[in-house]
């Protein structure tokens, strides 16, 4: 059976929504992330987690402009498994709900289990998750070492 690129859509109004993008939209988030960002180490999994159905990605769109993301990973294959997620809104559109909204799109679609990371300094983040009924399970600890 092959599976169909087409996915929902759900209208926020005429000049916003939140939708479960398409292939198509992997790209121009791609080509978004390589102009303003320095760092795509996760980006190579989008594709192929997106095509073998282990990957949910959300994006906000305004004006046809896609302005923030959510993504989930599925862990396992079981229908009750983990998702990892990740949030990400342009700096542009910061402090105006968006990364609220598509958390509460996230959580409104019956996934059963969600973890996510996030530095401790990203205090806005912390808001936004603990605002969606995310708790802190445990602080992690990441080392590194400088060569000379």
């Amino acid at each position: 059976m092959k599976k169909s690129l087409n996915r929902e859509i759900d209208v926020i109004n005429t000049n916003k929504m939140i939708r479960k993008i398409t292939l198509i939209d992997i790209f121009k988030i791609y080509n978004y992330y390589k102009k303003n960002y320095k760092t795509m180490e996760l980006f190579p999994l989008f594709i192929p987690y997106y095509l073998i159905n282990k990957m949910d990605i959300y994006a906000y769109f305004n004006n046809k402009k896609i302005v923030g993301i959510v993504y989930l990973i599925k862990k396992g294959k079981s229908k009750n498994s983990t998702y990892n997620l990740g949030l990400f809104v342009t700096k542009e559109y910061r402090g105006r709900g968006i990364g609220t909204e598509l958390i509460e799109k996230v959580c409104e679609k019956g996934y059963k289990k969600i973890l996510l990371g996030v530095r401790e300094d990203n205090v806005n983040a912390m808001k936004i998750y603990k605002k969606a009924g995310f708790k802190l399970k445990f602080k992690k600890i990441i080392m590194e070492r400088d060569s000379e």
